[in-house]
């Protein structure tokens, strides 16, 4: 129940999220002990909404609402380190930047940015694309060749993992076989099939507990790369050469410079790539000792990028979280529910594209979790008068 202040239950806002949600209205939220007067920020990213395009990633919280302590950077507040407090003092500019030292304006960006002390600005050293890998060329890449590319190899089972196939994104497959060695030691052999040139290539266990990026922090996975000894600055070093490994997911920072140390060999892989097609293929019973469940459903993700060498963002229309049974090929694709779990409002909240890699669709997602401890009042304010 909410403070003497206020005479709304906790189950009347409820109430009034949902019904604001299903009518596509987007109701800035926040956590905390408060006053009705104020709104608690939540300094997480928020859900996309009205205020940001969605290809830009936007995330309905703005610079005017970040705390003293904080700044506005990659859709969110973020955190200042005490290096970045007294960026001031040392006569630099606070900027939201990339690896690359290159500035955001505003924050309003989607990428692997960070809060800096720097004299760069958005003027001196604008935001510019990675260096692009070349394209498919459509006369050469025809629908015949991704045919017979997906046809070397006889396998037991075979899947799309496009939810849906009227939506942009290049078509993905996964093949697989339950095999058994000498020992009878029952193992998956697998290929992964994108219909996209080579950036990089993942797939492996969700994570369930995560419910930031809806199993993409802390999942193990396979990652094919077209390189080795990786900056974020100059991303991949081509010399090295295509190669796989297993990967460990950080539990909260996404980008890849935050686990590249966690690499692992992988027991029996190979990669495979041409100038239209990519595919990863394995033999194994584990990714990064986590075992596939053969006799029964994992939880998988998968994701792919063709723009570039840097190993960072895949399109919203290149990944996917399912749940897959590999005695029945059965598949179930993942789509979040809100945080209450009530059946009746299953349709009320869809997985977040830029956040999350949990579906193909560009969908909109406006659920958010709704907690509250004993002796402890959580007031959710929206400044809204029920």
């Amino acid at each position: 129940y909410l403070p003497e202040a206020a005479s709304t239950t906790f189950g009347q806002l409820r109430q009034a999220f949902v019904k604001s949600s299903s009518k596509g209205q987007s109701i800035p939220m926040g956590i905390g002990c408060s006053s009705n007067s104020k709104m608690v920020i939540n300094t997480s990213r928020f859900l996309a909404d009205e205020g940001h395009d969605e290809d830009e990633g936007g995330h309905g919280v703005s610079e005017n609402q970040c705390a003293d302590d904080s700044m506005f950077c990659w859709y969110r507040c973020m955190a200042l380190t005490e290096e970045t407090a007294t960026c001031a003092e040392r006569r630099l500019g606070l900027q939201c930047v990339d690896p690359r030292g290159l500035v955001v304006e505003g924050g309003a960006g989607h990428g692997d940015f960070f809060p800096a002390c720097t004299n760069n600005t958005h003027i001196t050293h604008p935001i510019t694309p990675y260096p692009q890998i070349e394209q498919q060329d459509a006369d050469v890449c025809t629908a015949d060749l991704w045919t017979e590319f997906n046809g070397e190899e006889e396998y037991d089972h075979v899947i799309s993992l496009k939810p849906d196939p009227t939506k942009p994104g290049p078509d993905t497959n996964l093949y697989w076989s339950i095999i058994e060695s000498e020992d009878g030691q029952k193992k998956l052999k697998a290929r992964l099939t994108f219909n996209d040139v080579f950036g990089w290539l993942a797939m492996g266990f969700a994570n369930e507990f995560d419910t930031v990026h809806n199993g993409m922090n802390g999942g193990k996975v396979l990652l094919m790369k077209p390189g080795g000894e990786y900056s974020p600055v100059t991303g991949l070093d081509l010399s090295v050469g295509p190669n796989v490994g297993a990967y460990v997911i950080d539990d909260t920072d996404s980008a890849f410079r935050h686990w590249v140390d966690t690499e692992s060999a992988v027991e029996k892989a190979s990669h495979e790539h041409t100038d239209c097609f990519t595919a990863l293929s394995f033999e194994s019973d584990n990714i990064s000792g986590q075992a596939f469940n053969l006799e029964g459903t994992d939880d998988i993700i998968w994701a792919g990028n063709s723009n570039d060498y840097y190993v960072g963002y895949h399109s919203p229309f290149s990944r996917a979280r399912l749940t897959i049974n590999w005695l029945t090929g059965d598949v179930e694709f993942f789509v979040s529910k809100p945080a209450w779990g009530a059946e009746d409002d299953a349709d009320v909240s869809e997985a977040d594209p830029l956040d999350s890699p949990t579906k193909l669709e560009d969908d909109d997602s406006s659920s958010s979790t709704i907690g509250a401890s004993i002796g402890l009042a959580i007031v959710i304010i929206s400044i809204m008068m029920l």
